[in-house]
């Protein structure tokens, strides 16, 4: 089939995390947030039936009423959200990846967020930096990257 793209929500989240310029919106974001990966912690261990199920009948709720804020926050007369402000650059950043945040809702084999892939990357690069490192002993260099290596085996089985 044709590759799509998801987008990440943590990365959304974190947008919202760091705009402390309007708190009270700020919070309100966040707790709709929250009650998206408190779904996702519920759906887990669901069939792919039942977290679809679930998505379709709590999460998408939670997305509407998200949107609903979104497109009626640039009407506001009072608390109007500043062009540079942090809460506007993490409300842009929600309104441009739309699409890709809530790809996961129609699809239950997607995941919410990417955090876990990342972190495995992140351990991929560790280790191709030290084994690139020139002034580390042979042996050093492939202790660092067996240690790397070692979370991502066991998680696809092959340690």
């Amino acid at each position: 089939g044709a590759i799509v793209r998801a987008a990440c929500n943590s990365h959304a989240r974190r947008k919202f995390e760091d705009a402390t310029d309007y708190p009270a919106d700020r919070r309100k974001w966040l707790l709709w947030y929250q009650a998206l990966f408190d779904i996702e912690t519920r759906a887990k261990h669901l069939s792919d039936e039942g977290r679809l199920q679930l998505r379709q009948s709590e999460s998408k709720a939670v997305w509407e009423a998200m949107r609903a804020e979104l497109d009626s926050i640039d009407d506001r007369i009072v608390q109007v959200v500043l062009p540079k402000s942090e809460l506007r650059k993490a409300l842009n950043y929600l309104r441009n990846h739309w699409t890709e945040l809530t790809r996961y809702l129609d699809d239950p084999r997607l995941p919410m967020e990417n955090n876990e892939c990342e972190q495995l990357m992140k351990q991929v690069g560790l280790g191709r930096n030290y084994a690139d490192f020139r002034a580390m002993r042979s042996s050093c260099r492939g202790r660092a990257i067996q240690v790397l290596h070692r979370p991502s085996s066991r998680r696809v089985n092959c340690a």
